[in-house]
């Protein structure tokens, strides 16, 4: 598998990320690093929806190597056009994804802020935007994390792992 890089961009949880990274590392298979960034978002930030536009930003930063996929960690609120919100983004066969920490934090929800429950969110929603980075769709399985996730509930109630089925379709793929 292809290694992944974790690059923070306007990201307010840097502390976890040093806790991220080894249950990434476990979940997945794949050999994690980090790398932060001084760049502003601002640039892609839409006044009217309040938000920032997860494709412009993904379209912008480039992953440095073939071998390599990049997860972008934030924690601005993220849409594309045809959503209200996004939890993350990524293109099938892409080499770049988007993970906001905006809507995984309980706090969102008026709920008490919950570290363990934030770092399980951020995990699975990065392997799930990994997976489409293989060329995975949304999975019918509801404990795959391939599963599709409309809500903070959809996200806590699924799996961390892909399914077998999508394991299969991961590991015939050439890199």
């Amino acid at each position: 598998m292809p290694d992944l890089e974790i690059v923070s961009l306007q990201f307010d949880h840097i502390n976890l990320i040093e806790k991220i990274i080894p249950h990434l590392a476990e979940q997945s298979g794949f050999k994690v690093y980090w790398r932060k960034k001084n760049r502003s978002l601002q640039d892609y930030y839409d006044e009217r929806r309040q938000q920032y536009d997860a494709l412009k930003i993904l379209k912008q930063i480039e992953t440095p190597s073939s071998n390599s996929r990049t997860v972008i960690y934030t924690s601005v609120d993220l849409y594309i056009p045809i959503f209200t919100f996004v939890f993350g983004l990524a293109g099938l066969g892409g080499k770049t994804a988007i993970v906001s920490s905006y809507r995984l934090m309980n706090e969102f929800y008026g709920l008490p802020a919950d570290e363990n429950k934030l770092i399980e969110r951020i995990v699975k929603e990065t392997i799930h935007e990994y997976g489409h980075l293989q060329n995975l769709r949304h999975c019918n399985n509801y404990h795959c994390v391939m599963a599709s996730s409309n809500t903070v509930d959809d996200l806590d109630i699924k799996g961390i792992t892909f399914c077998s089925a999508c394991l299969t379709e991961i590991n015939s793929q050439p890199y």
